[in-house]
């Protein structure tokens, strides 16, 4: 065997190894696994690797919430960051009886439109391994810099899947300024599709 052959062959199988390694190597593609101290949460799912996470509750238990952003900036400016949410409450009873996955998106569509600059992008159901879901998307301005006077409104996108178990309703939301909005929509589908109920209501 020549050396031409034996370098093409030790090239291939570095390649080989690289891809293997280091498939999904950005820290986007790197997933923890985070399980909910508080029982009111009752969910288990993976979230990105290297952001930070916080479990809140509301005023008198009014909702439930785990919170997961975006690493601040090194130069701390403080600007608006990627986070990701999940929120667990207890629905309102529509006029129509029994409140469901459809009434409670719906809900939550009309709290958001009415918001200046807000637009429904896309409303769809899907089925996901935790059960049937609604996938909403939403656009707005947001300003640019958090407590500034110097701050400019920018446009912004919005994800929010709604999911039920038992009487108790999820919404999972992912928020971005529209121009990198991308960058994490991959890993926010895959956090809503690793979620798992701890216990069936």
């Amino acid at each position: 065997m020549n050396r031409t052959v034996v370098r093409i062959l030790v090239f291939l199988l570095l390649g080989a190894t690289y891809m293997v390694t280091c498939n999904g190597c950005s820290g986007a593609g790197r997933y923890k696994k985070y399980s909910s101290a508080d029982p009111r949460l009752n969910i288990t799912m993976d979230y990105i690797s290297g952001w930070e996470g916080k479990e809140t509750r509301g005023a008198n238990n009014s909702y439930f919430d785990v919170y997961f952003g975006e690493p601040w900036d090194k130069a701390g400016t403080k600007t608006r960051r990627a986070f990701m949410e999940v929120t667990s409450f207890q629905g309102q009873k529509p006029a129509s009886g029994i409140p469901t996955i459809s009434t409670v998106a719906d809900g939550l569509m009309d709290s958001e439109l009415k918001f200046k600059d807000c637009k429904l992008l896309s409303k769809a159901k899907v089925r996901l391994p935790a059960g049937e879901a609604m996938d909403l998307a939403f656009s707005f301005k947001s300003p640019d810099k958090l407590y500034s006077v110097k701050a400019k409104l920018m446009s912004a996108k919005e994800r929010i899947v709604v999911l039920k178990n038992g009487d108790w309703f999820y919404a999972v939301r992912y928020q971005n300024w529209e121009e990198v909005f991308d960058k994490y929509d991959k890993e926010f589908t895959h956090m809503v599709r690793s979620i798992r109920f701890k216990e069936k209501k």
